[in-house]
């Protein structure tokens, strides 16, 4: 569920469509997408559970991955979504979003074997059930 609102947010954004277009995939991008482009994971969901019922509100962490040429490239790319999704809320891709957090970031690593800069993200979505 959570995995709609992400490609929504982020394919919906000037800034981050700017840097890679629409090649944002859902674990793994297909095998011929072109640098950079834009991978997502559902990592956990925690339930806000009540005495009496089921959870009105989940939290879900999702890691974003952006993947370039260059660092400057992933940088920019990493920013851009940062800027698409930290305290948003509302309804995205169907999905009711309370709000969405920025929780960290891991530095541009570099994937030697395939000469590519990948940067980590993680966001904690809040997502009302």
């Amino acid at each position: 569920m959570v995995g709609k609102a992400v490609y929504a947010k982020l394919s919906g954004n000037a800034g981050v469509t700017a840097i890679c277009s629409t090649r944002i995939f859902p674990e793994i991008a297909t095998q011929e997408a072109t640098y950079p482009f834009v991978t997502y994971t559902v990592d956990t969901t925690r339930p806000t559970d009540t005495k009496d019922g089921v959870s009105p509100l989940d939290v879900v962490t999702v890691s974003i991955m952006s993947f370039a040429n260059t660092n400057a490239q992933a940088q920019d790319l990493a920013e851009a979504i940062r800027t698409a999704l930290d305290r948003q809320s509302g309804t995205m891709g169907g999905v009711n979003v309370q709000s969405i957090r920025f929780a960290s970031q891991q530095s541009a690593q570099m994937d030697f074997d395939k000469h590519v800069f990948v940067v980590e993200q993680s966001f904690d979505f809040r997502i009302k059930r």
